[in-house]
C-alpha cells in the first residue's frame, strides 16, 4: 500500500488581553487550554501531495525531505 503524503493547513485564532503570543505551538496550546486566552482551531485545507511535491514543500519549510524518507526529488528512500 503506497504511503499517503498530506499537507494540512490549520488556522489558530487567539483572543486575549495583553501582548500577542509567540509563534510557539506548545505555548499557544497551553495558553488557550489552561491560560488566560480563548482559542479556536480549524482546518483550512487538506491535500494529498506527490513525492516531488512533498519534497519541495519540505525544502520550502527549511526541512530535509529525508525527514519523511524522501530524497530531494521526492523519491522514496524506504524499501
Amino acid at each position: 500500500m503506497p504511503r499517503r503524503l498530506v499537507r494540512q493547513i490549520i488556522q489558530i485564532e487567539i483572543l486575549r488581553e495583553d501582548e500577542p503570543l509567540p509563534e510557539d505551538l506548545v505555548a499557544i496550546a497551553d495558553e488557550i487550554t489552561t491560560g488566560d486566552s480563548s482559542g479556536n482551531v480549524r482546518t483550512l485545507s487538506v491535500e494529498d501531495l506527490t513525492g516531488p511535491q512533498m519534497a519541495a514543500a519540505l525544502i520550502a519549510q527549511g526541512s530535509d525531505p529525508e525527514f519523511l524518507g524522501l530524497d530531494a526529488d521526492g523519491k522514496d528512500l524506504t524499501p
